[in-house]
């Protein structure tokens, strides 16, 4: 009786385990589940130079191409994710997801642009990955790629003028005097590759007043555009002989030369 109570024991047992092992979720104890691998990044185009002759200096849009080869011999769970990173602003600036797929050749596709001028210099890194249902990463792959710009030419202040260049400084109870400052920037460019123009005063008394005061931009006539200020002086102020230094900063880091006019301060 006893024996027979064992066995039926045990059989029960053995039937338990079996049900319990067909029950179990596929795939758990699959060891061939592994993480996607990708290779053979290719970017077209490549890296970019700019000719002055044939692009000129203008905003572009470049449109790009990435695509990758997927070693798994069968398609990915989830298709390839990349990002764009700016390396001098040491940001990202773009992403999304290879969704075009080529089951012949086993490749992942997608085109993205990117918006700058000719005459940028500009750095960027691209990286593609992807991840399998089961959460695994897989390898990543990155690639470098610049834009060259058109070496540019420096901006040039045609002319400045400064009214009165010769001020005679408001007695005790009068009205300040404005004294204007202007100067006409043109650039080989383009007057819009201008990125700022300036002034620098020199006193003959006492050195640098202050550092560079910028100038505001005004009308603009063909390439010319106008900059201009002002400043005041009253019954506080001391007779002086002034340099007043003029420059421009183009957007390709290039500046102009300097172009001096004096202003006189007298009682």
């Amino acid at each position: 009786m006893n024996t027979v109570w064992t066995f039926r024991f045990i059989s029960l047992a053995i039937a338990a385990l079996l049900i319990t092992a067909c029950d179990e979720p596929p795939g758990i104890n699959n060891l061939d589940i592994r993480p996607p691998e990708l290779t053979e990044l290719v970017l077209n185009p490549g890296d970019i130079t700019f000719n002055r002759q044939i692009d000129g200096i203008k905003d572009t849009l470049i449109r790009y191409r990435i695509t990758v080869k997927n070693k798994m011999g069968s398609p990915l769970d989830n298709p390839p994710q990349y990002y764009i990173t700016d390396n001098d602003l040491k940001s990202r600036i773009k992403e999304g997801e290879l969704s075009e797929f080529n089951p012949t050749q086993q490749t992942y596709t997608t085109d993205f642009a990117i918006q700058s001028n000719t005459n940028l210099f500009r750095s960027f890194t691209i990286t593609v990955y992807a991840v399998n249902s089961e959460n695994e990463l897989g390898n990543r792959i990155t690639r470098s790629f610049k834009l060259s710009g058109v070496p540019g030419l420096k901006p040039i202040i045609t002319q400045a003028n400064i009214n009165p260049s010769r001020a005679q400084i408001p007695a005790v109870g009068q009205a300040a005097l404005r004294i204007d400052f202007t100067a006409d920037v043109q650039d080989p460019d383009g007057i819009d590759n201008v990125q700022s123009v300036f002034m620098r005063l020199i006193s003959e008394t006492t050195g640098p007043l202050g550092s560079p005061f910028q100038l505001t931009a005004g009308s603009t006539t063909g390439n010319t555009r106008r900059y201009s200020t002002s400043f005041e002086i009253n019954s506080s102020n001391s007779p002086d002989k002034v340099r007043v230094l003029f420059f421009a900063d183009d957007k390709s880091g290039l500046r102009s030369d300097t172009l001096i006019q004096n202003l006189e301060i007298v009682r």
